[in-house]
């Protein structure tokens, strides 16, 4: 394709569209009965009110090439992997499951590559790494968990509704219990594979990319973040008071495979799927430059 497009993810409640929104209550557009629910578990799990093409959960059309997708990225704190089994974000009788959930949502263009930033200041406010930073606590590591209750993981999912309810696995993108994770700190990067069947999703795949960007699955830096995929990231360090910036945030690489409305191949996610996590900043970074 040539692009790569840099999209920064706001949470869905600091988007102009839902000043459409009014009152305490916000009305769940992915709801066949249109139900009235609490603005904390709108704006958290579904997170769009009459929002149209940045509804996650709405159904679109099929798609061709440049066009926007949507996809919604949902963050559950203090959570496990086993949370998210059997549970959708577009699914109303699900929102209890997923207390204090967070939403993103992007809009790359089909067949683009694409990197998707997160913000540091509010997976920082989802996760309490404040065990870390105690001197009067153990540090976290492969002994021991999190103390005084901070956040054991923050996980994350990437979803879309339309026709179908399509869900990615979901992943560990910060942990403080090193005996489940190898490391503490902050995963650095996930791949995304968006596959299209003539222009409608099917699936949302992780794509690994390993450890041996940061010294293989021995290392103090590589994190097992579910379904025994490996990904490179920070060490707790990152995640100090004192610290601005740095890679202490997590960054979506996604690219898309299938076919669009028309059936024509997709063909970004074939490059990023013979890629390994040597060379896939270097590929986004020289399709950037063209």
């Amino acid at each position: 394709s040539g692009i790569v497009e840099a999209l920064k993810g706001e949470h869905l409640w600091k988007r102009k569209f839902l000043l459409k929104c009014t009152g305490d209550l916000l009305r769940v557009s992915g709801m066949r009965n249109n139900a009235l629910l609490p603005v904390l578990v709108l704006a958290l799990v579904t997170g769009v009110c009459r929002a149209g093409d940045y509804d996650p959960c709405a159904v679109s059309d099929a798609l061709a090439k440049g066009d926007g997708m949507t996809i919604g990225f949902a963050f559950l704190p203090d959570s496990t992997l086993a949370q998210w089994e059997g549970v959708h974000p577009c699914r109303a009788a699900d929102h209890a499951k997923l207390p204090n959930a967070r939403v993103s949502v992007y809009r790359p263009k089909v067949d683009t590559l694409a990197v998707l930033l997160g913000r540091r200041e509010t997976e920082d406010s989802l996760f309490d790494a404040s065990a870390a930073f105690n001197p009067n606590t153990t540090q976290p590591g492969p002994e021991n968990g999190p103390e005084n209750g901070a956040s054991r993981f923050l996980t994350l999912v990437a979803y879309q509704s339309g026709k179908g309810e399509i869900r990615s696995p979901a992943r560990i993108i910060r942990s403080l219990d090193g005996a489940a994770t190898n490391a503490v700190g902050v995963v650095e990067s996930l791949t995304l594979i968006a596959r299209l069947d003539k222009g409608r999703l099917k699936y949302l795949q992780w794509n690994e990319m390993g450890c041996g960007a940061c010294g293989g699955s021995g290392s103090g830096q590589c994190f097992k973040v579910g379904d025994n995929e490996l990904a490179c990231g920070a060490n707790v360090a990152c995640l100090g008071p004192d610290v601005e910036d740095g890679k202490c945030q997590l960054s979506i690489y996604i690219a898309f495979a299938g076919t669009d409305k028309f059936s024509r191949p997709l063909s970004s996610g074939r490059k990023v799927e013979s890629l390994d996590d040597y060379s896939i900043t270097a590929a986004f970074a020289n399709q950037e430059a063209k």
